[in-house]
């Protein structure tokens, strides 16, 4: 972890319909107009600054997520990919969840405003289905062995003050690993 980031949770989201939510209220209803197109599709997240979906891409949808803090845009050398995009808490509560819960699987409090929201990716596409592990039998791996295995497809959104001058997709697997603005 980047020296300049501070976790402050983290747990396990079923990413339904490979996308998790970054949200500052889980029942606020998404618009027709804030769904995925192809061009958001290509950014990698849709939705509104204060009800984000994060695209993913494994296939059982099951990952380990840590909510973090941030001065400054994470290391590029750190991730696969990295998309950024611009989120807004007017409470500061700050929920992730997946698509279909009820409830948030991990939240957090924030000071209150605009945030420039990077979601960092290990491994996209790499799960136990991927690995043979759950054709050789093994079983669902629980909370504390998903935490620990930083080979499958893995986030850590950072929230760093203030809004994103870039957003969208900063980085993908075979793209430079560089400081991000």
């Amino acid at each position: 972890m980047d020296a300049r980031e501070r976790v402050l949770c983290s747990g396990r989201v079923f990413a339904s319909h490979y996308q998790f939510v970054l949200c500052e209220d889980p029942e606020r209803p998404l618009a027709d107009d804030e769904n995925w197109t192809d061009a958001l599709l290509m950014q990698g997240f849709a939705g509104a600054p204060e009800w984000r979906m994060i695209g993913t891409d494994a296939d059982l949808n099951d990952h380990w997520i840590e909510l973090a803090l941030g001065d400054s845009a994470p290391v590029g050398d750190d991730w696969h990919r990295i998309v950024c995009c611009d989120f807004q808490t007017r409470s500061g509560a700050v929920h992730v969840m997946g698509l279909m819960d009820e409830d948030p699987a991990i939240s957090a409090q924030v000071a209150p405003g605009p945030y420039a929201a990077y979601v960092c990716v290990l491994n996209p596409g790499i799960d136990q289905h991927t690995t043979g592990e759950l054709e050789a039998g093994a079983p669902q791996l629980s909370d504390q062995e998903l935490a620990a295995r930083d080979d499958l497809e893995r986030y850590r959104v950072v929230l760093v003050p203030g809004a994103p001058v870039r957003t969208g997709v900063l980085k993908e697997a075979n793209g430079g690993g560089t400081a991000l603005a």
